[in-house]
């Protein structure tokens, strides 16, 4: 459904979430903001990408906190 003022609004939170590297919450305000787009629109299009990019940047850092956690220090 196409609201510009959500978009914006969602937007702006998915900005803040990613200047903070909250890459999960900035995910989930990107598709918001992809929801709340025109159809079509290059809005959707960098809503979309956005999204895409934090959800890659929260897979990594998923995998770079486990691997910290398994691999022991020598002692």
């Amino acid at each position: 459904m196409y609201t510009p003022n959500q978009y914006k609004h969602y937007a702006e939170q998915a900005c803040e979430f990613e200047k903070q590297e909250s890459w999960k919450l900035a995910r989930e305000m990107w598709d918001l903001a992809e929801a709340s787009a025109q159809e079509g629109s290059l809005d959707r299009f960098w809503a979309h990408s956005r999204a895409t990019f934090c959800a890659i940047r929260e897979q990594r850092t998923d995998k770079k906190n486990k691997l910290r956690y398994t691999i022991a220090p020598k002692p």
